[in-house]
């Protein structure tokens, strides 16, 4: 392989098409957050002491899988749940209605921010969940 072959036109396009979509999808995830989930949990995800739980370094999320997280926004909550050593008890109500992609760049926003361990949710992971739990 020389250094010609590195620089095809078609590879070129693809790694720009592959930039963008990903610099899409964390715009989403951010608006998508905004939209459905910063009212209660903030902005910046430090939640309402006493009233929302933080997802900015939450305990919560270190301690759980990906799976619950998702089934979370797909079925809500409520009842006490403990994060960062405060327990809460309000409802959260679920956000079935958004897309598998959304929920996915919801999650993905979550944990790559916020100081949180990164990771990306994919849409087939919310899919899963979704089926698995009955919830359209």
């Amino acid at each position: 392989m020389n250094a010609k072959s590195l620089f095809h036109p078609m590879a070129l396009a693809g790694a720009l098409l592959f930039a963008a979509t990903s610099v899409a999808s964390a715009a989403d995830g951010q608006a998508a957050y905004l939209a459905n989930c910063a009212a209660c949990h903030q902005p910046d995800g430090k939640g309402l002491k006493g009233a929302f739980p933080p997802l900015a370094q939450s305990s919560w999320l270190a301690e759980h899988s990906v799976d619950d997280a998702i089934g979370i926004l797909l079925k809500g909550l409520s009842g006490p749940v403990q994060v960062n050593g405060d327990t809460y008890n309000s409802v959260m109500p679920p956000v079935a209605h958004l897309s598998d992609a959304d929920i996915a760049a919801i999650l993905t926003h979550v944990y790559s921010n916020f100081g949180n361990q990164a990771q990306t949710v994919t849409p087939a992971q919310v899919a899963a969940v979704r089926n698995a739990a009955g919830t359209k």
